[in-house]
């Protein structure tokens, strides 16, 4: 291939003048070994002109971001390097070429002989129509103005001509005006997507914040609840130490311990002992003979033998024994019973009686 030595305008130019085919090559450096370069440098290598020689063409080679490819994608886009894009008459592409897809040299070489046949059909098209040549609204000036969107004037004010070079100038003009709009724009959407994520943001703490209150108004009615049963088992357990004194104290007198008396009903309203209340949970403080205690939660609805179980895996108290509820005071021997039926929720103390005699 016979490579065009001129600048890129010059090249233009010539074939907006001559009507003539362009052919422009764009690679990647040399110092770079770009496979895929290198590749297409090769198919060049062996290209097959027969399909353009008899043809009028201009053919540059620009090596990628140089002077002359930068002021080639000001009027067509080179998103994609290597590439060869063969121009028509009116700056149409005609073929694109690239190595996107494995390229051969007969690929290479029918893509070319496409476009030149292309191009040979326009141009006789061009000399059928000697009186209405390609509109100058469509050259190579309009290509760039299409890449910005906009209409580029092909005259000034008094009507004349406006150069080439002026033209593709104007367009390089608009299309940093609509960058520049775009670049703006883009800023906007940013800010506004800031704004966005702020308030957002603001909205998630907010919420954190409402959930962290809620937690600590459930911990401290949880805490109210406990402090609750806490004294209801201090009074139980109070009243368990009142009438074991009695019973020692009779005892000691040579009499016989006597029952506590129940309950009769009372016109005024006294609070009903041991009365017990539907919970989920139920508290179990076990008193051991030596005066320590061993308090642990169960789930309402559990049996008395959890108790027991959980009183011999302590240790405390080796061999048989039986638990004691303080008030009313009876022996618990239902262990199959729940402990809500045994009326022991939501809280109670048990001693722990030795079997022993």
């Amino acid at each position: 291939m016979d490579w065009y030595l001129g600048s890129v305008n010059d090249a233009i130019k010539h074939c907006l003048e001559q009507k003539a085919l362009l052919i422009v090559y764009i690679h990647h450096p040399e110092s770079e070994n770009n496979n895929s370069t290198v590749h297409f440098n090769s198919l060049w290598e062996n290209f097959d002109n027969s399909s353009i020689v008899q043809l009028n063409y201009v053919a540059l080679k620009l090596e990628h971001n140089s002077e002359g490819s930068k002021q080639f994608a000001a009027i067509f886009p080179t998103p994609i390097v290597p590439a060869c894009y063969v121009i028509g008459l009116g700056g149409k592409p005609l073929e694109i070429i690239t190595t996107v897809e494995e390229l051969t040299l007969e690929k290479l070489n029918a893509s070319v002989k496409k476009a030149a046949e292309l191009y040979e059909q326009q141009f006789m098209e061009f000399l059928s129509k000697p009186s209405s040549p390609p509109s100058a609204t469509s050259d190579y000036a309009n290509a760039a103005a299409a890449v910005s969107g906009e209409n580029v004037p092909q005259t000034d004010s008094q009507g004349q001509e406006i150069p080439l070079e002026d033209r593709v100038l104007l367009a390089r003009q608009k299309i940093a005006e609509k960058r520049k709009l775009d670049e703006e724009k883009k800023k906007q959407e940013e800010h506004e997507k800031e704004l966005r994520r702020i308030k957002e943001g603001k909205l998630m703490q907010e919420s954190k914040e409402r959930s962290k209150e809620n937690e600590i108004r459930e911990a401290a009615e949880e805490r109210r609840k406990q402090k609750q049963a806490d004294q209801e088992t201090l009074r139980r357990l109070r009243e368990q130490i009142r009438l074991d004194k009695e019973a020692r104290a009779q005892k000691a007198s040579g009499g016989v311990p006597k029952e506590p008396e129940e309950e009769k009903p009372s016109t005024a309203a006294e609070p009903v002992i041991n009365k017990p209340v539907a919970t989920d949970e139920c508290r179990i403080q076990c008193k051991f003979p030596d005066g320590s205690t061993l308090i642990k939660q169960f789930k309402s609805d559990s049996p008395l033998q959890v108790v027991i179980d959980a009183v011999k895996e302590d240790g405390r108290m080796p061999g048989e024994f039986f638990l004691v509820q303080t008030y009313p005071r009876k022996q618990l021997t239902e262990y199959d019973k729940s402990l809500l039926d045994h009326g022991l929720t939501p809280a109670s103390a048990l001693l722990v009686v030795s079997a022993r005699r």
